[in-house]
């Protein structure tokens, strides 16, 4: 039996399939488009995030009251004086943001990653080279109490210390600046 090309119920069934095909279209386009806007936002909030903690770090690094090498010059200068003169270092925390938005990083556009990762491998130094000043070994001007460092070595540490700082100063000014100019082209 020949199929009626015309008969209302084939020409019903390709109106709906047609109608089912087009929504699916319209649907998928709309979630690609609202996915995108999602990731935009997303993109955004990190970077605008990470330019806030960045930002904050780098203006107490440059406050005008207190410069890194006249700071570095009035310790090492009471260092060498006193031997016994061993500088308190307070510990920080300036990775908050980044370690919590660490596994989107992806995220972020490729001229904005590499400088985010270098300024926080600089803060994570500074870290680790602040848990060494504030360590027993390093307080140490005992020698009944274990191996005592001389104030040159301390110095030497210090020295690296501020190092660290007016690297992760000057990093910090890159990457704030790389991240302005990305939310300002792609925010």
């Amino acid at each position: 039996m020949p199929i009626d090309i015309l008969s209302p119920a084939l020409i019903s069934a390709v109106i709906a399939a047609t109608v089912t095909l087009l929504a699916l279209v319209v649907s998928g386009r709309r979630q690609i488009q609202a996915e995108r806007r999602r990731r935009r936002e997303k993109r955004v909030d990190i970077q605008t995030a990470l330019k806030a903690e960045i930002d904050h770090y780098v203006a107490a690094l440059s406050n005008d009251k207190m410069n890194l090498d006249d700071f570095w010059k009035e310790i090492v200068l009471r260092m060498e004086k006193d031997d016994g003169y061993i500088p308190f270092i307070p510990a920080e925390k300036n990775d908050m943001v980044f370690q919590s938005v660490l596994p989107d990083i992806s995220i972020l556009p490729s001229p904005v990653i590499e400088p985010v990762t270098y300024y926080y491998n600089q803060v994570v130094a500074i870290s680790s080279l602040i848990e060494d000043l504030r360590s027993p070994d390093f307080r140490n001007t005992d020698p009944a109490r274990g191996a005592v460092m001389t104030q040159d070595q301390r110095i030497a540490i210090f020295t690296d210390y501020i190092g660290l700082k007016s690297e992760a100063l000057l990093a910090g000014k890159n990457v704030s600046y790389a991240l302005k100019e990305s939310l300002d082209k792609w925010g």
